[in-house]
């Protein structure tokens, strides 16, 4: 179970990734924001 668990310093918020919420603070059960993100190189 290697899942990235991160911390908000402005929320105090433990946040999953497995489960794209928090876990801990006082955003418990509050979502993650989903963010597209673009793999490119420096030559493109």
């Amino acid at each position: 179970m290697n899942s990235l668990m991160m911390y908000g310093l402005q929320t105090n918020t433990l946040w999953s990734q497995f489960l794209s919420q928090g876990v801990k603070g006082p955003l418990v059960n509050g979502n993650l924001e989903i963010v597209l993100a673009v793999q490119t190189s420096w030559q493109q």
